[in-house]
């Protein structure tokens, strides 16, 4: 069991003096819940990457709440005993739900980024701060551009804190695509082009685009609520492979060695015809046969 040297009441007195007057109205009265988010736990990936990732779901979560959100470096600021900053990254429901508890957070939204084969897995998950009972959790891939890690964190958020039994959806437009392409989305069939705008769940997906005697096609893309997201496709024809017999190769050297076989053939003729020559016919024969042998 974790232990707080700062008390929730050395705390709120702090935030007290912190926040704005309109804060404060909503702390006393009904309004919007309190929520801290933890510190990103990483797994082979740069602290610095998760720090970036914990400051974006602080972020989002503030706009698809509108509760007042403690960021992870707000709350390191808040526990200033250097024992209780090692609790801002505690994986624990009990150390969680001592550090709510302290905060005066309702709500605790604690994530781990680890680095995959082929790019990054990302759990986001919210605990009721009370016994930190689980209210949710989402679980994002990506294999796209890492500098685009960040923006699949908006609809994961909005995934996590959207009404039980519900998926926000967004629009996506596969743009360019030739008729008769089919579309798949995380390996399940979509539709085939002509497709149209096709609904999908909000957070990120594996797209792959196919058509007979074309390459296949593939990227990864995002998306959010309510908006439409046009993915461009090029598709670029298969040219299949020209059959041995049919390149320019084959006859060009099939041709030398009709020559010489012919040459061969014509040497030993004359040859045998000399009369005593014949055993020097033979021997020119078989010496032909041996340099065609090696040239083969």
């Amino acid at each position: 069991m974790c232990f707080l040297v700062m008390t929730r009441s050395v705390v709120l007195a702090v935030l007290t003096m912190a926040v704005t007057p309109l804060a404060m109205a909503q702390a006393a009265g009904a309004g919007p819940k309190k929520i801290a988010v933890m510190r990103t736990q990483t797994d082979g990936v740069d602290a610095g990457v998760g720090a970036q990732v914990s400051a974006r779901i602080a972020e989002m979560t503030r706009l698809k709440t509108g509760a007042e959100v403690l960021s992870a470096e707000q709350i390191t600021t808040l526990l200033d005993h250097e024992r209780d900053k090692q609790l801002v990254g505690c994986e624990q429901d009990s150390c969680l739900a001592e550090v709510a508890d302290a905060l005066g957070a309702d709500v605790i939204v604690a994530a781990r980024l680890s680095r995959i084969d082929g790019g990054y897995a990302l759990t986001i998950t919210a605990l009721d701060a009370v016994g930190a009972k689980p209210l949710g959790a989402v679980d994002e891939k990506w294999g796209g551009e890492p500098l685009l890690l960040l923006e699949v964190i908006r609809p994961a958020v909005d995934r996590l804190f959207s009404p039980a039994g519900t998926v926000p959806s967004g629009l996506l437009v596969v743009d360019g695509v030739k008729d008769g392409s089919r579309i798949l989305l995380d390996d399940v069939v979509r539709g085939t082009a002509p497709a149209g705008q096709l609904s999908v769940p909000v957070g990120a997906h594996r797209l792959n685009v196919t058509l007979a005697d074309h390459e296949a096609q593939s990227s990864w893309v995002i998306i959010n609520s309510g908006q439409t997201t046009t993915v461009p496709i090029a598709q670029t024809a298969v040219v299949p492979a020209a059959a041995f017999y049919e390149t320019w190769w084959f006859w060009t050297a099939l041709g030398g060695g009709v020559g010489v076989a012919a040459a061969a053939t014509v040497g030993t003729v004359v040859l045998l015809g000399q009369g005593d020559t014949a055993k020097t016919g033979i021997n020119v024969a078989i010496n032909a046969d041996d340099t065609l042998g090696g040239a083969r």
